[in-house]
């Protein structure tokens, strides 16, 4: 049973990704963008150009394959999935930039959504968290203004719905109490257990 937790920066997903995994017994992976940036050298706040954003959306998302991929990580919790990563590529887009990225460049990002898109299909289960929290600033993260936030939480909602995955689940915007919320996902998960919709491997 792999399970993610979707949503954009500062809307408390990581906190309750946590939570669910503890309570569920599950292991919780951290899908931070961190190690990438850092290996690439940049912060999250830094000017950076299309291209270099690009590289490092790319980089986040063979981190997830790799998670996937791997065969003694069956069962697993993460606050990050392919929808986070669509979303914050698209939203750095402008339409400048985009115009001046060529046919091959263009060609590239929707590529790159596209297996976003497949990718998500190897969570069994996605929660989306809305940006309904107050929003706790923080200079090491990216950009933490409200509409960027709300832009963010968008288009998750936008490739969530093209992306066709048969069990993804929005938190309601009043459900703002952590506990509410993890008492909210458990209730799916053992809904879905219990229709044998999704399993725990032994």
């Amino acid at each position: 049973m792999k399970i993610g937790f979707a949503g954009a920066h500062r809307t408390g997903k990581t906190t309750l990704a946590k939570k669910v995994a503890q309570e569920l017994k599950l292991a919780y992976e951290a899908g931070s963008a961190t190690p990438v940036f850092e290996q690439m050298g940049v912060n999250p706040t830094d000017d950076l150009s299309m291209n270099m954003r690009f590289h490092i959306q790319m980089g986040i998302l063979d981190q997830f394959k790799a998670l996937s991929a791997d065969g003694e990580k069956l069962e697993f919790v993460t606050d990050r999935t392919p929808l986070d990563y669509i979303a914050y590529t698209v939203s750095e887009l402008n339409t400048r930039e985009y115009r001046e990225l060529g046919d091959m460049g263009k060609a590239s990002i929707r590529a790159y959504i596209r297996e976003c898109l497949d990718q998500l299909h190897n969570l069994d289960v996605v929660f989306i968290v809305p940006p309904a929290i107050d929003i706790i600033y923080d200079s090491s993260k990216a950009l933490c203004d409200r509409v960027i936030i709300d832009n963010i939480h968008a288009l998750i909602m936008e490739y969530a719905d093209q992306s066709e995955h048969p069990q993804i689940y929005v938190l309601d915007r009043s459900m703002v109490d952590l506990e509410d919320r993890a008492h909210y996902a458990k209730g799916v998960i053992q809904t879905l257990l219990s229709s044998k919709e999704i399993s725990y491997f032994d």
